[in-house]
């Protein structure tokens, strides 16, 4: 019984692994689709994350930590 639980656990890991991963690809899309080359500095990292709080709660990370930091990680490598 305890290797099932085992794996129960494994497998809602891996479901939550894949909708975070699905999570960031709409977050990253929704900022390469919103913000033109030159604007896609930390100054509209800000303004991104309030339209996403008003608009699109959802994409952002809850739980723990600040969900304006984890919108930054998520969006490593596109900010200019």
């Amino acid at each position: 019984m305890a290797s099932q639980s085992g794996e129960q656990t494994e497998s809602q890991s891996g479901e939550q692994a894949q909708e975070d991963s699905v999570r960031q690809v709409e977050v990253c899309k929704l900022w390469l689709d919103q913000q033109p080359a030159g604007m896609r500095t930390d100054t509209y990292v800000v303004i991104f994350y309030r339209w996403l709080k008003e608009n699109r709660f959802e994409l952002l990370k809850t739980g723990h930590g600040d969900p304006y930091q984890h919108l930054k990680v998520d969006l490593l490598g596109l900010i200019e």
